[in-house]
């Protein structure tokens, strides 16, 4: 009966342990990958912003016709990456196209973050009646389909650089919205935000010295993918040909340009389309590994 007794204590006693859902840990980006990813937006950015310096790259992508010649040879020593119907420069208009695609996401990106973060600390810390404010905010926005609000935008407002980042800023500050609403509703009940309120301190001293710097890497992870998403977007709209004007190189713009001619030259589409693929998925990757490190969850807006 001891026998039994004491079997039936160590089977209680190991069930809770066996029956512990095991936690998922986020996956890890290769290293070779992360470190692919930050070469080539190095080099993207480096050119971009250095374009007018370089001696390698024609200066008036829009107007040049020195690579006409190159058309139909992709690449030389002309035209490294061969010149496009109307005899225009590939390389030097993708470097170019390059600029546009970074200011429209990385300025998006950092407004969104701006009046999205703060809109998400106030509705996570104040809660009651801002929350519900903030919140319903944020479902409008999320309630327009956002190629249609930015085609509307385009079309009836303009297609410069400054109004395509005020229409993709609304469209950017709902998720960050709730994303950082989220966070802050996890860290106002800590222990620290706790001691802070009983110590005296007042509203903004908390949100800005103690909630903020934790949500701050959460934010910084989404906006690399944000900056991804945007790029795409853009893209897509130069595509339709409701994007940036012609007179504004984009790597959009140039594939909607060569399609008309894919047959007979086909690396007008696949040069500016590999260039936006690949850059896009390196910040992905930068933005999926910052997201491991500190385990931003899905589940958690």
């Amino acid at each position: 009966m001891a026998t039994a007794t004491s079997s039936l204590d160590t089977t209680a006693a190991a069930a809770p342990v066996s029956a512990a859902p095991t936690e998922k840990k986020p996956r890890k980006v290769p290293p070779f990958l992360l470190y692919a990813a930050v070469l080539w937006l190095a080099v993207v950015v480096f050119l971009a912003v250095f374009a007018h310096w370089l001696p390698f790259v024609k200066h008036d992508p829009i107007n040049d016709r020195s690579a006409a010649i190159s058309r139909m040879k992709p690449f030389n020593s002309k035209a490294w990456l061969g010149g496009d119907q109307n005899g225009r420069d590939i390389f030097s208009y993708c470097v170019y196209g390059a600029r546009a695609s970074l200011i429209i996401g990385v300025a998006t990106s950092f407004f969104g973050i701006v009046i999205g973060g703060a809109l998400g600390l106030m509705a996570g810390y104040l809660k009651g009646k801002w929350d519900t404010i903030i919140s319903g905010f944020a479902d409008v926005l999320l309630a327009f389909p956002a190629l249609i609000l930015l085609i509307g935008i385009t079309s009836f407002w303009g297609r410069d650089v400054y109004k395509i980042i005020v229409g993709l800023t609304l469209l950017s500050i709902a998720p960050l919205a709730r994303l950082v609403r989220a966070n802050t509703l996890v860290y106002a009940e800590r222990e620290f935000v706790q001691a802070a309120k009983a110590l005296g301190a007042k509203r903004g001293r908390i949100l800005f010295r103690e909630i903020l710097p934790n949500v701050l890497p959460v934010m910084l992870s989404f906006s690399f993918l944000a900056i991804a998403l945007i790029i795409v977007v853009e893209g897509t709209l130069s595509f339709l040909g409701v994007g940036l004007k012609a007179s504004i190189p984009s790597w959009g713009t140039l594939i909607t340009q060569g399609r008309t001619d894919l047959r007979r030259y086909p690396h007008i589409v696949l040069v500016p389309s590999l260039i936006l693929v690949t850059t896009v998925l390196s910040l992905n990757v930068i933005g999926e590994r910052l997201r491991s490190k500190f385990d931003v969850r899905d589940a958690a807006v």
